[in-house]
């Protein structure tokens, strides 16, 4: 409450809630996220209203946040209408209250009203009804609705009645992190809509694409809602790699007239530096800047005259320990293809720059001695940051070197090395450090196993 009655003060917007609602509104409690709930001390009475899939009806995967609910139900929408309404009675300081469907990919109902339309057909009816009931009960509330997984396809039929009570979200959750935009939008073909079989986006310029059919529905402002920092900060050891996306993602965004972004992700995003979240601030609020001359600005500030040197030392590292290969960390979430995908590590170019790394390290070092004490408390913070992390760098470096060699019960022993003993660093670098985020962003790197092997043993 106290950082609402801030933001009020400031004049800033107060964006609330998101997933939850498709469960909450039945009474089913979305507290447990994405944990498994026993479905069966669960009422019959709420468990109708849940989707039917597979013939049955219920929890999806009996996970409440990846639940959708049975949208072509008129009493089921008039439920989910009237608790958030509800909400919003009892919530008046929320200036965008955020109505989106469940977490969670290829989850929608299945019975013979649902499979008529598309689920954002019935998105759009419910957003409708929402309106309706707000508007009786004078409520000026704006809702943010999102186009994410399955609704990112346009609605075929539906229209909001009124465009200005809205604003669309877009999540990008597939996207590829290693190109902003690199083909014309409005040249893609996308792929049909195929009930809880559908095949996700790759690149930005796709998510563009669909944004394009999405608003030839009008609505108010067009927002994406990013994941720089759910786990893309993981990858780049570098912090300067990351930070070159965001500036060339958000001017991309603006010129394909969305309004704002929103990032999802970890506060604690500042390892091995905060040059990504500096990125994206100044950027989202001067787009004419080059991610240069923010790099020149911030790098000065906390590494004082030697920010060259420190600027050449991390870009050496990105490089040793490429952004692309730890990105197949978060490729391996998603089922499917782990053969592709596990063999794209075993790559003698990974294994040769990995390599590097402990003599980049060494030379690093010297650097960060020479630099280690200072008048200014920022740059005496930020390099004593870069002793912890060339540790981490050789650490993780070395159970890379035996994964990209096919040895994974050593990668797995060296990653879990790693994990245990620079784990015992949290405690001073927590504030800037995520150990958890950080280690189980490239977790399956190691422990996961393909169908082939899976046969074999």
């Amino acid at each position: 409450r106290q950082c609402e009655a801030e933001i009020a003060k400031r004049g800033l917007q107060f964006h609330d809630i998101g997933h939850g609602w498709t469960v909450d509104s039945f009474g089913i409690d979305s507290s447990a996220i994405w944990s498994k709930i026993d479905v069966s001390k669960l009422s019959d009475t709420s468990l109708i209203y849940m989707p039917e899939i597979d013939g049955k009806r219920g929890l999806f995967n009996a996970q409440p946040i990846n639940t959708q609910f049975c949208m072509s139900n008129v009493k089921a929408r008039r439920m989910f209408v009237n608790y958030v309404a509800d909400y919003i009675e009892s919530h008046s300081n929320s200036d965008y209250l955020h109505v989106w469907l469940a977490d969670g990919r290829n989850n929608h109902c299945e019975c013979e009203e649902c499979k008529k339309k598309i689920p954002s057909d019935y998105y759009v009816t419910l957003l409708n009804e929402l309106d309706s009931e707000l508007t009786l009960r004078k409520k000026t509330t704006r809702i943010v609705f999102v186009a994410y997984f399955d609704t990112l396809w346009a609605p075929r039929v539906e229209k909001l009645n009124n465009p200005k009570r809205f604003a669309l979200l877009m999540g990008p959750i597939t996207r590829d992190y290693t190109k902003t935009v690199s083909t014309d939008p409005q040249k893609i073909k996308l792929n049909d809509f195929v009930r809880n079989k559908n095949i996700y986006p790759k690149g930005l310029e796709e998510y563009l694409a669909h944004i394009y059919e999405w608003n030839k529905t009008p609505h108010g402002s067009n927002i994406s809602y990013e994941y720089h920092f759910w786990v893309q900060q993981c990858f780049d050891v570098s912090g300067v790699y990351l930070a070159k996306r965001i500036n060339e993602d958000i001017k991309a965004y603006r010129g394909y007239s969305f309004d704002g972004i929103i990032e999802d992700g970890s506060q604690r995003s500042s390892f091995p530096n905060g040059l990504a979240f500096y990125t994206y601030a100044r950027t989202l609020y001067d787009s004419s800047l080059s991610s240069d001359a923010i790099l020149e600005d911030y790098f000065s500030h906390i590494y004082g005259e030697d920010w060259m040197l420190f600027r050449d030392y991390l870009t050496k590292l990105g490089e040793a320990i490429p952004f692309d290969l730890l990105e197949i960390g978060l490729e391996l979430m998603t089922p499917g293809g782990e053969d592709e995908k596990l063999s794209k590590i075993l790559n003698p170019d990974y294994t040769r720059k990995l390599s590097t790394v402990r003599s980049i390290t060494a030379e690093g070092r010297k650097l960060i001695e020479k630099n280690y004490n200072s008048d200014s408390r920022v740059k005496t913070i930020s390099v004593r940051l870069l002793e912890k992390h060339a540790d981490f760098c050789d650490l993780i470096s070395d159970a890379l070197i035996a994964r990209t060699k096919d040895d994974k019960k050593s990668a797995l022993d060296l990653y879990n090395k790693a994990r245990i003993e620079f784990g015992k660093n949290e405690v001073y670098i927590e504030r800037y450090f995520d150990h958890f985020l950080y280690f189980d962003s490239i977790r399956l790197i190691f422990s996961a196993t393909s169908p082939k092997e899976n046969k074999s043993t």
